[in-house]
């Protein structure tokens, strides 16, 4: 549902800044995939990994699609994805994020860039970012000067 009208969007002229909100892998799990993604199964021990497991095959499938739609593009384009939490998914007997730890505070952090080169310092960037630090580094590329 959100591919067809970015399409549109990206054929426009001018500068855009665009968000897009997808529920990718939040919880409840078993409800952010498809059938066709219902690839890992269930063992007595892993309900829980299962489903986060097959709601990263949906992202995959949603990202995949979204690569090959911006990669057609002649636009200077930033991608930033960034999770509205950490998740934790079991290491340490610890699920979800209801908690106050590494897990649930960095969050995943992905920044792709199309018909230009990623900006200077994104390599330099941690794998994973406190939202503080992500809007810090999207202000930069906005061009918002702050202190």
């Amino acid at each position: 549902k959100l591919l067809a009208p970015l399409e549109g969007v990206l054929l426009s002229e001018g500068k855009d800044f665009i968000l897009l909100h997808q529920r990718g892998s939040h919880s409840p799990w078993n409800l952010r995939y498809s059938p066709q993604m219902n690839r890992f199964q269930a063992t007595a021990s892993d309900d829980r990994r299962h489903h986060y497991d097959n709601s990263m095959l949906e992202f995959d499938l949603f990202w995949n699609e979204l690569d090959a739609l911006l990669s057609k593009s002649p636009k200077k384009i930033l991608v930033v994805y960034v999770s509205d939490q950490g998740e934790a998914t079991g290491k340490d007997g610890q699920w979800g994020h209801g908690f106050l730890g590494r897990m649930s505070f960095e969050v995943p952090f992905i920044v792709r860039s199309y018909s230009a080169p990623l900006p200077s310092g994104t390599r330099s960037l941690p794998d994973y970012l406190p939202h503080y630090n992500v809007g810090l580094y999207l202000a930069q590329q906005l061009g918002v000067s702050f202190n």
